[in-house]
């Protein structure tokens, strides 16, 4: 049975209020319990301070961007409430797995425990990891 360390569950919110707070809960804890490093990934293009742009990710890029242990690419689009996926984060997920990576639609709700909602996605991650031959 997978648990999140104390140092991560400590952090954590009790319950989730906003999108962001579900994806910084989703970098935070998988890589404590899976095989996978991640990143936020931040799409379009935005001017920074002093001059210049910094181009992101396209549009419909998953929110969560990184790799499992191997070199195996991981995309993890997070959807708190209602929340659907468009048609850009579809095409998103169907790009990726033409590259071979894992792709997940994490879905989250404002009222069940935090670290109960990231154990049950780090449950799926890991039975994909292990699906594409990755030792979670």
């Amino acid at each position: 049975m997978l648990t999140l360390p104390d140092d991560v569950a400590r952090i954590l919110p009790a319950t989730l209020i906003d999108p962001t707070a579900w994806q910084e809960a989703l970098r935070a804890g998988l890589p404590r319990v899976c095989p996978v490093i991640l990143f936020r990934q931040i799409t379009g293009t935005h001017k920074q301070e002093g001059g210049g742009w910094m181009r992101g990710m396209p549009r419909g890029a998953a929110d969560l961007g990184g790799w499992a242990r191997g070199g195996l690419g991981v995309q993890i689009e997070a959807k708190l409430g209602g929340g659907r996926p468009g048609p850009d984060q579809r095409r998103w997920r169907k790009v990726s797995g033409t590259w071979g990576a894992v792709h997940l639609f994490a879905h989250a709700n404002t009222t069940d425990p935090t670290v109960d909602q990231v154990l049950r996605v780090a449950v799926a991650l890991n039975a994909a990891l292990r699906a594409r031959g990755v030792e979670a």
